[in-house]
């Protein structure tokens, strides 16, 4: 376990289970960030949720 990644790199899996597209609206729940990363966790107007990148992410 890397230390960047603390107590919650047991929480993330390595697996892609959707997508979303650039003109498509998320909200944002919460945040985290690390040495190497700023994840998101987000709600689709449909009701999925999931992580991305903070850094694709433009506030409107």
């Amino acid at each position: 376990m890397s230390a960047a990644y603390g107590s919650l790199s047991g929480n993330f899996r390595e697996e892609v289970a959707g997508s979303v597209n650039e003109s498509e609206q998320v909200f944002v729940l919460y945040d985290t960030y690390g040495k190497d990363y700023w994840a998101c966790y987000v709600r689709t107007v449909d009701g999925q949720f999931g992580w991305i990148l903070c850094t694709d992410v433009v506030r409107n």
